[in-house]
């Protein structure tokens, strides 16, 4: 049989990512494995958790972001359809330089996952601060404006800077409330 590169490309990383998981399964105590179902994690109790949380899984989109004066790049796995926030989840920075989607994983051929990752949209929810240093909420609709509005960016966008204050997605410096791709 023949088989494209990057089916065995997916084929291999999702391996890399489930070694971990079936070494732990087969150390632990059968009573200790079973977990109960829920629709979406609880909120981790503990640091060491948050990173698990945003790591790679299925039916969520790979995001390359930067922070200025940062040391490198973080890699977070936002979940389709979910809004994130770096104050419930600590390892987003709330002042991006820049963002960049590098990944999706979902339960779809390769070819397919290829052609949903080019429709994926992620949306930057800043916060807007108010004169008397209340915070305000940002809007729901998604926009391209300046000034606290939401910013979105496709794959195609490739890296978007949002210090850029002359740029498509500034964000003018504001920390971010919410992170969101669909």
């Amino acid at each position: 049989m023949k088989y494209s590169f990057f089916y065995v490309l997916f084929l291999s990383a999702s391996m890399y990512f489930a070694l971990p998981t079936i070494s732990e399964a087969i150390s632990k105590p059968v009573a200790s494995i079973q977990q109960p179902l829920l629709s979406h994690p609880a909120r981790p109790a503990t640091s060491a958790h948050i990173s698990q949380y945003l790591d790679p899984r299925p039916n969520t989109v790979g995001l390359a972001l930067t922070t200025a004066g940062g040391n490198g790049v973080i890699n977070v796995w936002v979940p389709i359809g979910e809004r994130i926030s770096p104050r419930d989840w600590p390892v987003l920075p709330s002042h991006p330089s820049t963002a960049r989607i590098i990944s999706l994983i979902m339960n779809a051929t390769p070819a397919d996952t290829q052609e949903l990752l080019q429709r994926v949209v992620c949306v930057v929810h800043p916060t807007k601060k108010l004169s008397h240093g209340k915070l305000h909420q940002p809007r729901k609709e998604c926009s391209d404006l300046n000034g606290g509005q939401a910013v979105s960016f496709q794959k195609s966008d490739g890296t978007v800077d949002f210090t850029n204050q002359s740029g498509r997605w500034s964000i003018a410096n504001a920390e971010i409330d919410s992170y969101e791709c669909f």
